[in-house]
């Protein structure tokens, strides 16, 4: 394997190096960030739920603003005030005539809030006013030491509420709250009766209603921990709030991760300090793992986009960089094939501009020595051809004076035979003699020859003498 990625091209090489360079880090970002991002999700996600519990307790301190000012204005109202201080034994018809002026004050006041509530009446002269279907039996016949009643005395005309409702309140399963105040005369503070106020769990669903998770839980709760109001069920309601090995009074903000054996969730809780009541909101990490899972697809499409833009530029960064090298691959198999005048060209001063150079000057000097070994060879060729020319004109001169030598001879002129004989000897010897040491005899015997012509042309005008020790000839 390892062989191969040698004897690849150098395109595939840089092609799969730059993929690889890409792929590693994409790789190892969409790993890391798959694995932050549950942790950053559920950062989110807690911010964001925590903001919607702040908002929801606003619409609740909205919400018991409201319920103050209505049972304050029910207090003052000259009318209930005026009902109340009515003896017990007025006429029936006087009975009636109030019961329609309350009823007619409850209409006013109920078609102006968009809250479902009940709300009750409870004269200590015996009269009864209520907005529902019915007067429930524990307001009816009343104990002061009981609840709300209890509590609306202890609370010396304020507005209080009460969370724990009777197992035989006939409407206690739609019940999440019961407010009460105690009535009293303005002038002269003689406890008149009682306001009672039963708001409908409706109205609770009804202020957290968008802030609820599919398969999650929110939970009202009340000072002492009770659940008033849950959602989506509310068959829990009035239980102590309680997770096993977790108490939500102790997180400061924030979230926590709460696991059960069956579901893990991740746990707000929001306080409404002023009403003491607190949200408990849960989560299940399925949301969670759906917002990172759809964070990983995310990332799994920019990565395949990213690996693809940088397979492309690897391509093309590849392509680049070999593109001239190839060129100069292609340019020396010519110039190896003969075609001396290719030349690479590149306008850029970088290592492949300056190897294209090197070439260019080894094509240069390769050229230039080309040029001179023709020379050579062409002046060799030359030389030779004169020298086989010098060749054949000797020839035909000694073919010439052979003629010439057996004429006189045949003429019997043998004096014309000697210089002719003479002259071709110096002839022979002068083109043949290849070294420049010759024996002695050799040129005894060309001395002779010059001496045999000298004499036919001066005739007797000159003696020579020569006396070589015969030993010498050979030196």
């Amino acid at each position: 394997m390892f062989r191969f990625l040698l004897n690849m091209s150098l395109q595939n090489k840089l092609l799969i190096l730059v993929i690889l360079t890409s792929i590693i880090p994409i790789t190892l970002l969409a790993t890391f960030t798959y694995q932050n991002s549950i942790q950053v999700m559920e950062e989110q996600l807690s911010r964001a739920e925590e903001d919607k519990l702040t908002q929801v307790n606003k619409q609740l301190s909205f919400f018991f603003s409201d319920m103050d000012q209505m049972s304050l204005y029910l207090y003052r109202n000259d009318m209930v005030q005026r009902v109340l201080a009515e003896p017990e034994t007025r006429s029936h018809t006087k009975k009636y005539e109030d019961y329609l002026a309350v009823n007619d004050l409850f209409d006013t006041m109920t078609s102006s809030m968009n809250w479902t509530l009940n709300l009750y009446i409870i004269g200590l002269n015996g009269d009864r006013y209520f907005t529902g279907d019915y007067l429930p039996r524990q307001y009816d016949q009343y104990m002061e030491g009981w609840g709300i009643f209890r509590k609306a005395n202890e609370a010396e005309g304020h507005l209080v509420w009460n969370t724990h409702q009777s197992i035989n309140h006939p409407q206690g399963d739609d019940i999440a709250l019961t407010g009460g105040r105690l009535l009293k005369d303005i002038t002269s503070g003689e406890v008149l009766g009682y306001l009672v106020i039963d708001v409908m769990n409706q109205t609770m669903l009804d202020l957290y209603a968008d802030t609820t998770h599919e398969d999650g839980h929110m939970y009202l709760l009340d000072g002492q921990d009770y659940i008033v109001s849950s959602q989506p069920t509310n068959k829990v309601k009035g239980e102590k709030f309680s997770l096993d090995s977790f108490n939500h009074k102790d997180m400061e903000g924030g979230f926590v991760q709460y696991v059960t054996e069956e579901e893990s969730y991740v746990i707000v809780h929001n306080e409404n300090e002023k009403h003491d009541f607190s949200f408990v909101s849960m989560v299940p990490d399925v949301e969670v793992r759906k917002l990172a899972d759809e964070f990983l697809t995310l990332t799994v499409v920019i990565a395949v986009v990213a690996l693809i833009i940088f397979s492309w530029a690897a391509y093309f960064l590849s392509k680049t960089l070999t593109r001239p090298l190839y060129e100069l691959m292609e340019l020396l198999r010519r110039f190896a094939n003969g075609d001396h005048t290719v030349r690479f060209t590149r306008n850029y001063n970088d290592d492949i501009g300056r190897l294209g150079n090197d070439f260019n000057q080894m094509a240069h000097k390769v050229n230039h020595l080309i040029r001179e070994d023709y020379e050579k060879e062409m002046l060799l060729k030359e030389s030779e051809l004169k020298a086989l020319q010098a060749q054949i004109n000797p020839h035909f001169l000694y073919n010439t004076l052979e003629t010439v030598n057996w004429m006189a001879r045949m003429n019997g002129v043998k004096q014309i035979s000697d210089v002719v004989v003479s002259l071709g000897g110096m002839m022979r010897y002068t083109i043949s003699r290849g070294d420049n040491l010759v024996p002695l005899e050799d040129e005894l015997t060309q001395l002779n020859h010059y001496l045999t012509i000298q004499k036919v042309r001066y005739k007797d005008k000159f003696e020579v003498e020569i006396d070589v020790d015969q030993s010498a000839w050979q030196c």
